[in-house]
């Protein structure tokens, strides 16, 4: 394997545990507030190792938490893990 290969495979495998961070806290039963689902967030990239992300995009990702609705990170990410659903379902129709 090149080393590009498994810089490749490293970013896709930090990928995949960056979308269970935010899968597990979408999927928490709890009255999240922005700042609540941030710091959680913030403290569960922390703890799985990962590189800090940009304020803007925690924020970004934790108001889609309090929604119930997961950030999806990738392509990739999406058919690897279990992404939760939105809680609402939006129909596609053309409204004449």
């Amino acid at each position: 394997m090149s080393i590009e290969d498994e810089e490749l495979a490293r970013h896709d495998s930090e990928d995949v545990v960056l979308q269970q961070v935010i899968d597990e806290l979408v999927r928490t039963d709890r009255a999240w507030t922005v700042d609540a689902a941030a710091t959680e967030l913030r403290d569960g990239i922390e703890a799985a190792g990962l590189p800090p992300r940009a304020p803007s995009w925690v924020t970004a990702v934790a108001e889609g938490v309090v929604r119930g609705e997961a950030y999806v990170v990738t392509t990739a990410t999406r058919r690897e893990t279990d992404v939760p659903q939105p809680p609402k379902h939006l129909e596609n129709r053309v409204i004449d």
